[in-house]
């Protein structure tokens, strides 16, 4: 189980993932499904409930580890994130009139 302001990647963690609610961390996990959100950096009372409740489940936080894993590899898809920049950038370039 990994809790701090330093979010890991989900791919390279088989542990629960438990930070602090704000910037874009929220739109990395869903709180409950692939990790633990809890309120504002620096707010103890909050970090220690998150590590109760992960603690508290049958399993430790292991199927938050795994469902993080897994929504990482889809989202962060190597072969389709590179295809969406290069269409990006062919886009810019016909917009230009340099393409």
């Amino acid at each position: 189980m990994l809790f701090g302001a330093n979010f890991p990647h989900p791919t390279f963690v088989d542990q629960a993932i438990g930070t602090h609610g704000q910037g874009g961390i929220p739109d990395m996990l869903q709180s409950g499904v692939q990790g633990m959100l809890y309120g504002a950096a620096g707010d103890d009372a909050a970090l220690s409930a998150a590590i109760l409740q992960v603690l508290a489940l049958p399993d430790h936080g292991t199927a938050l580890g795994t469902a993080a894993q897994i929504r990482a590899r889809v989202t962060h898809d190597a072969a389709k994130n590179t295809a969406q920049m290069i269409e990006i950038y062919r886009k810019v370039l016909q917009r230009e009139g340099t393409l």
